[in-house]
């Protein structure tokens, strides 16, 4: 029996950075994959479906929603949190920056006009806040100085916040290849976690969903029906 549950609709939206970090941990896990109304509201007619939305993981004998509190349940589990009280409260502050930032490129397709969306997006929403990462990455480097050389991210080790960042990244970059031009610590970031094997893993594994398409749009929308 699998060590996790994770429940969500079939595609990338709001459950990837969780899906990473189960499979970058090397948790057991198994998709359960809602793909009608009935099969939603079977899952919240049994109680299993914290306030109402997913994702939702059962993970330990618990049933844990809402994404932040999933990821930061298994950043304390797989000790990818930090290892004490500043670094933790660096990895939430950037986890909760990121995914605070992913609903302007992760729900964009979902609006009436989601290509024309696009181009002002990726020509002023992404750069002005990928600039308030770079900045923040770069005075972590300033103040860490030669500490800093021996491991990109926003603490010494590998974190969950790095892999939040990174996922959100990929993203970014599937739409728009040229947008970490000029951001050299998120590049650098970028690249440090893409090349470690067990995100390649994960990024070449079928795990991984492609960008969302009209199809998951129309399926997360009959999903999201009350019944």
């Amino acid at each position: 029996m699998a060590e996790a549950t994770l429940y969500y609709a079939a595609g990338r939206g709001f459950a990837e950075p969780i899906r990473l970090a189960l499979d970058y941990l090397g948790i057991d896990w198994r998709e359960e994959t809602l793909r009608t109304p009935a099969a939603w509201t079977e899952l919240k007619a049994a109680g299993r479906a914290p306030f109402g939305q997913f994702p939702i993981l059962e993970i330990d004998g618990r049933r844990v929603a809402e994404l932040s509190t999933i990821l930061r349940t298994l950043f304390r589990r797989g000790g990818i949190e930090g290892v004490d009280e500043t670094q933790r409260v660096c990895v939430d502050m950037w986890t909760a920056r990121v995914l605070a930032f992913r609903p302007h490129f992760a729900s964009r397709i979902f609006r009436p006009a989601p290509h024309e969306s696009l181009e002002e997006l990726y020509a002023e929403r992404v750069p002005a806040e990928l600039r308030r990462w770079e900045a923040a990455l770069a005075g972590r480097m300033r103040v860490r100085g030669k500490e800093a050389q021996a491991r990109v991210g926003v603490i010494p080790t590998r974190s969950g916040a790095d892999l939040v960042i990174y996922e959100a990244l990929s993203w970014l970059r599937e739409e728009s290849p040229s947008c970490l031009e000029g951001f050299e610590q998120l590049r650098a970031l970028f690249d440090a976690v893409d090349g470690d094997p067990l995100v390649r893993r994960f990024m070449d594994s079928d795990r991984h969903y492609p960008l969302p398409d009209p199809d998951y749009v129309a399926e997360v929308q009959a999903l999201s029906q009350r019944g």
